[in-house]
């Protein structure tokens, strides 16, 4: 079996019926998953054994109930990476945060393929397909440790044929509405092929597998040569840092219905101008994108937003920082000096599209916050978002708590100018606490779970 094909074969209905079989046997007993799991004990001697021919067996729904439980758990692990990889930053660094930054796109890229009815163990890799069968990883794809894997996985993925489907877009929302129900609502949409169009839009904002392994490379060299035997390791502009990481908070801003109400605004812009340009010239020379976006808020029953509106239908490239960011490279080719903030950006986009899946996920299988809670109580304390016993009732109020300490730094950063300095932070008695808070990116990845 070629990689495609191991990559085309996988499902995610066997990882929605174990994520049932987790609120069904253990989630009611407080624990995500059985302890006893072979898989949870040793993963990799696990798989390795399952498929020797005289090797014990895993049972299907210790498979399922793994990779739905590890989808969560390498999501949250993710958030982490990303939150402390920006730490790093904000403490000057610009090596460390590389080498957590990346671990944050492989573990989103892992929480990801987990959703998708892929595992990665090393070197011994498994599907699990439509009907429940299991499939190891292809002959020459075994010479593949974890990080070769997921990012061939990740293109493969990605130039799949049946891949990419429409429902993929129930994961992102805007005013209320699925990006599958804005994109029904288009008109003409019909005429365009899902699969296709879900390809183009991701490759435009994500799923660059180049710029994730060149963040590899990347990470190996920080992680394992010394940092100052070249002369790419210069000191970050920290003004600069702070007006784009503030920037970022932005787009994570909660709403009720749209956890990521922001950032997923410009998404859709992406996914309805690639709709526009799908559309035969006849079509669109009697239609101007923005006759067919007014149509569309008709269609869904929505009162016209003329801002909204005046947004989705601008056609000039975005210029907001993070997706600028993350069209650049981990080094820049000017100076010569390492980028992280562009692997952050990369790493924030592929979390987003894994928590949106994670969510889908346990949302089918009817999992709720307050299932779950027990698991959100140790992973708050564990992190310093609450005390025991105070975990919120809706992660969507933790922004208020945010905002202010936000706006603070924000407008701290702001005033002290290009040549603010790290001593000048260390120095100042009020915003290292309020930056205790300003770096904790990890908590959006509760708000953005939505279940």
């Amino acid at each position: 079996m070629a990689l495609q094909s191991f990559i085309d074969s996988a499902s995610s209905i066997p990882v929605i019926d174990g994520a049932k079989e987790l609120k069904k046997s253990h989630i009611v007993n407080g624990r995500l998953i059985d302890p006893s799991n072979p898989l949870c004990i040793n993963a990799m001697d696990a798989v390795k054994n399952h498929f020797k021919p005289t090797g014990t067996n895993l049972k299907i729904n210790e498979i399922t109930t793994y990779l739905s439980a590890s989808s969560l758990l390498h999501l949250l692990d993710g958030w982490v990476y990303l939150s402390h990889a920006i730490e790093s930053i904000l403490k000057g660094d610009n090596g460390i945060p590389v080498h957590l930054g990346y671990y944050a796109e492989l573990r989103a890229s892992m929480s990801f393929l987990a959703t998708e009815g892929v595992g990665v163990f090393n070197f011994d890799h498994l599907n699990i397909g439509s009907n429940f069968t299991v499939s190891k990883n292809p002959s020459i794809a075994r010479q593949d440790g974890t990080h070769q894997f997921v990012w061939n996985a990740i293109e493969k993925w990605s130039k799949s044929s049946n891949k990419p489907t429409l429902d993929m877009l129930q994961a992102f929302m805007v005013n209320g509405k699925t990006f599958d129900e804005w994109l029904n609502a288009f008109p003409h949409a019909t005429l365009i092929t899902g699969s296709a169009l879900v390809m183009r839009w991701l490759a435009q904002w994500n799923f660059d597998v180049k710029s994730y392994r060149d963040d590899r490379q990347k990470r190996n060299e920080v992680s394992y040569r010394p940092k100052r035997i070249t002369s790419n390791t210069g000191g970050l502009n920290l003004h600069s840092v702070i007006s784009h990481l503030s920037t970022f908070w932005e787009l994570f801003e909660p709403e009720q219905t749209n956890r990521f109400h922001l950032l997923d605004k410009f998404l859709l812009r992406i996914l309805l101008q690639n709709l526009y340009k799908s559309l035969s010239p006849t079509i669109r020379n009697n239609n101007s994108l923005e006759d067919l976006i007014k149509d569309t808020f008709n269609n869904l029953g929505l009162s016209h937003s003329s801002s909204l509106i005046k947004f989705l239908s601008d056609n000039t490239p975005i210029s907001h920082p993070l997706f600028t960011e993350a069209n650049n490279h981990a080094v820049n080719p000017t100076t010569g000096l390492l980028n992280p903030l562009s692997v952050v950006a990369r790493a924030t986009l592929m979390l987003r599209i894994a928590t949106g899946n994670v969510s889908m996920i346990y949302s089918k299988a009817g999992i709720s916050k307050a299932d779950l809670d027990f698991l959100w109580d140790n992973f708050g304390i564990e992190n310093g978002f609450w005390q025991n016993g105070n975990i919120p009732e809706d992660f969507c109020d933790m922004w208020e708590d945010l905002k202010e300490y936000i706006d603070e730094v924000a407008e701290w950063g702001a005033k002290k100018g290009t040549t603010l300095t790290l001593a000048e932070l260390y120095e100042d008695y009020k915003i290292p606490g309020a930056m205790n808070f300003y770096k904790q990116f990890h908590r959006a990845g509760l708000w953005g779970i939505a279940i």
